[in-house]
């Protein structure tokens, strides 16, 4: 198939799913693949990760979980924009089949929007997910709370089952909803660049150990900070912005030209919620984690056991996290051993000769 041109629809919800979709669409791109990216995620992470500029077009097809910071969600916020989406969604599908048609699309990706995959299953397009969850398995946790919940997951279930197949990514919840799964290894990303040159090219002491604040958005009790800059004999952390962290013992790396994968390669340790993103890069390089907890999101105590199975870690509430109670942790993570992880992470090269694979047998002879 010469040249196919392929949409790739990403959850806004978090980095996780932009991280590893770039890692797959750089692979796409080297097999001779055309892509469009349809997301709500911030631009710059594509710009830091993408090996050449694609177009981007800035729009949203599913709602993730309404955020108050990285940790915490409101969940009365996040029904009512889900039943507004569920509301719009046969006039979305509609547009979205014009889209395909009026742009000579041969198939498209979701990292896990559901109704772009019933847009493509009418029309008897291509259609491929990738994910470890899928959002019908995330609201109906919260049914036992509110049974609107299980009405709303079994409408958004019934838009899953009309897309073709399911590429399913490591430490997975139950996805039930596809036709047809296979299992592909993780997606992940490594720095180019070697562990001692990005600490002294960021001027790095020797005498300290060096943890990486993996937030983007996180506030310190009044006193969190103060108790932090107490361990400054021992530790320095490396923020990203848009985290402002005000204290001598945090130090602010721009963007340029290190990014974030070359933070959690220089680091001697992560601090930082369970989610997929994170954890991949630590897996990818080794790097130990402290996590703390989500609240009550279904794919937390998976990705737990993930972590707990190759990397060196420890649990720090999120109580702690905020009132900087964090030496304690600290120390607990300084006993362990490092454990290097022994995990397959080629799921991108794995993902797009499937993708591409499952469109040449979708189109037929």
């Amino acid at each position: 198939m010469p040249f196919p041109k392929v949409v790739y629809y990403i959850s806004g919800h978090g980095y996780g799913h932009a991280v590893r979709s770039i890692q797959i669409i750089n692979e796409l791109i080297k097999l001779g693949c055309k892509v469009i990216i349809k997301t709500t995620t911030p631009v710059f992470l594509f710009k830091e990760g993408l090996s050449r500029p694609v177009e981007i077009l800035f729009e949203g097809f599913d709602v993730g979980l309404e955020q108050i910071d990285n940790i915490r969600f409101d969940l009365e916020k996040t029904k009512k924009s889900v039943i507004k989406l569920l509301a719009s969604a046969e006039e979305r599908i509609r547009k979205e089949q014009k889209f395909f048609s009026d742009q000579g699309i041969s198939g498209i990706v979701c990292d896990i929007p559901f109704i772009p995959l019933a847009a493509a299953g009418r029309l008897g397009l291509p259609s491929v997910g990738i994910s470890n969850f899928s959002w019908d398995w995330i609201y109906a946790h919260y049914g036992k709370w509110d049974p609107e919940w299980y009405s709303l997951s079994e409408a958004i279930r019934g838009y899953y089952r009309e897309g073709d197949l399911l590429l399913r990514l490591p430490f997975y919840g139950k996805m039930e909803a596809f036709r047809r799964i296979e299992d592909i290894p993780l997606v992940t990303r490594r720095s180019e660049k070697e562990k001692d040159r990005i600490r002294l090219a960021l001027d790095l002491p020797q005498d300290r150990k060096i943890g990486l604040v993996g937030f983007s958005q996180v506030e310190l009790h009044d006193q969190g900070a103060k108790k932090i800059e107490q361990l400054s004999s021992e530790y320095l952390f490396l923020i990203r912005p848009p985290l402002n962290l005000e204290s001598n013992i945090f130090r602010k790396v721009e963007g340029g030209e290190f990014s974030f994968i070359d933070l959690v390669c220089a680091a001697d340790l992560v601090i930082t919620k369970a989610g997929y993103g994170i954890v991949a890069d630590c897996l990818s390089h080794g790097t130990p984690m402290i996590y703390s907890d989500r609240g009550e999101f279904p794919e937390y105590p998976i990705l737990v056991e993930g972590i707990k199975s190759h990397l060196s870690c420890c649990y720090m509430p999120k109580e702690d996290l905020y009132s900087g109670n964090w030496e304690s942790y600290l120390e607990r993570l300084s006993s362990q051993p490092r454990i290097q992880p022994e995990i397959r992470t080629d799921g991108a090269q794995v993902a797009a000769r499937r993708i591409l694979e499952w469109m040449e047998i979708r189109k037929g002879p």
